[in-house]
C-alpha cells in the first residue's frame, strides 16, 4: 500500500513538473544539453584548444555539478509550491505522513541526481575515471542534491527568491574547483563546501 502511495506521488510529481516550463526545462532539457555538450562539444573544444585538454576532468565535474544542481532546483521549487499551498499540513493526516513524504522527495531526487551524474561521469566517454571512482563520484554528487534543495526550500520565500539563492549557491559550490590548483594544506580552506570532497575524490 505504501508503494502504491509513492507511485501515485511520483506520477503526480511528473505531471506537475511537465506542467511548468521552467521545471521541465531544468529537469530534462538542461541535463540533456549538458550531456551532449560534454559528449560532442567539449572534445572538439579541447582538440581545438589543446591548453584545455589537461582540465577535461575538471570541466566535466563542473558540468556534472550543474546537472545535479538543476534537479535540486526542481525539487526545491516543488517544495516551495507545496509549502505555499499547505500541502504538508494536509499530508500529516494521511497514512503516508509528512516525514515519509519528505523522505520520498529527498530520496527520489537523490536517485535521479545519481542517475544523471552517472551518465555524465561514465556515459560521456570524455574522461575515464574507472568504474568504482565513477560510482563513488556519482554518490558524492547525489548527496549534494538534498543539501541544496533543503537550503533553497528553507531560506527562499518563493520561486523567484529561490532562483536568486540558487544562482549564488551554485557559485559557492563551484569554489572547491580552485582547490585542485593548490598544492598545499591551504586547499582545505575549501573543505566546508560539500563538493570539496567530491572534487578531491575524483
Amino acid at each position: 500500500r505504501t508503494m502504491s502511495h509513492f507511485l501515485q506521488l511520483s506520477l503526480n510529481d511528473l505531471r506537475n513538473i511537465f506542467r511548468e516550463k521552467i521545471l521541465w526545462v531544468m529537469f530534462l532539457v538542461a541535463p540533456l544539453l549538458q550531456f551532449f555538450l560534454a559528449r560532442m562539444a567539449l572534445p572538439w573544444l579541447t582538440g581545438t584548444f589543446p591548453v584545455l585538454a589537461p582540465y577535461e576532468a575538471l570541466i566535466l565535474m563542473l558540468m556534472t555539478l550543474q546537472v545535479v544542481a538543476s534537479i535540486s532546483f526542481v525539487l526545491s521549487s516543488m517544495l516551495l509550491d507545496e509549502r505555499d499551498e499547505q500541502v504538508l499540513i494536509a499530508i500529516r493526516v494521511l497514512p503516508l505522513g509528512a516525514a515519509s513524504f519528505l523522505g520520498y522527495r529527498l530520496l527520489g531526487g537523490s536517485l535521479i541526481a545519481a542517475l544523471y551524474a552517472w551518465f555524465m561521469l561514465a556515459g560521456t566517454g570524455l574522461v575515464s575515471f574507472g568504474l568504482w571512482p565513477a560510482l563513488g563520484g556519482t554518490l558524492y554528487f547525489a548527496l549534494t542534491m538534498p543539501i541544496v534543495a533543503l537550503i533553497l526550500a528553507t531560506f527562499a520565500r518563493n520561486k523567484v527568491e529561490g532562483l536568486a539563492i540558487f544562482k549564488g549557491l551554485n557559485l559557492i559550490l563551484m569554489l572547491p574547483a580552485f582547490s585542485l590548483f593548490i598544492d598545499s594544506a591551504a586547499k582545505f580552506l575549501f573543505a566546508p563546501v560539500p563538493l570539496f570532497w567530491t572534487f578531491q575524490f575524483l
